[in-house]
């Protein structure tokens, strides 16, 4: 595992904000997928399941940690899209802990497939150790999700919801 600044980590998605409420400036960021592979395996037909995901972030503050102690971001296909026709919908963690909430994404016919599944919704989780707000939550998926959906190739138009909007700080 590498050290890196905490700004450059998950292909940079940390602003101030998520930056203070971490309080480290250093990381260890543990193996994982990333984006562009995500979105290659999400594209795939054989990914629309209810599997439990591919991940996108995992940062520790220890060198050789037995799990990520700060963060853990995956992607996986859902069944639940995103309500009131909406392309994007921020779900706060209703666990009150470790779950720590989730985005949906609709994405039709990634890659120009037409694929018949009940899987319409590209889902980004979080798992956080830090008790990060759900502003800060919001943030990161979305940011998240801003690097990883258009690797996918959606037929359909996304736009996304402003973090201060759906979890207001």
């Amino acid at each position: 595992m590498t050290k890196i600044p905490l700004v450059r980590a998950c292909g940079g998605i940390f602003s101030k904000q998520e930056t203070k409420e971490i309080r480290h400036s250093y990381v260890h960021s543990r193996k994982r997928e990333g984006y562009r592979k995500t979105a290659e395996y999400l594209r795939r037909p054989s990914s629309h399941s209810s599997e439990p995901g591919k991940v996108l972030c995992d940062l520790t503050t220890a060198k050789n940690p037995v799990s990520g102690d700060l963060l853990n971001i995956r992607a996986t296909w859902d069944s639940i899209g995103p309500k009131n026709g909406k392309p994007v919908e921020w779900r706060p963690s209703l666990e009150g802990g470790r779950a720590a909430g989730q985005i949906a994404v609709t994405c039709l016919n990634p890659g120009e497939k037409k694929i018949r599944t009940e899987f319409e919704a590209v889902k980004l989780y979080m798992y956080d150790h830090v008790n990060l707000s759900d502003n800060s939550r919001a943030r990161l998926l979305l940011n998240a999700a801003k690097k990883l959906i258009p690797l996918m190739d959606c037929q359909n138009n996304i736009t996304y919801p402003d973090p201060d909007m759906v979890a207001p700080r």
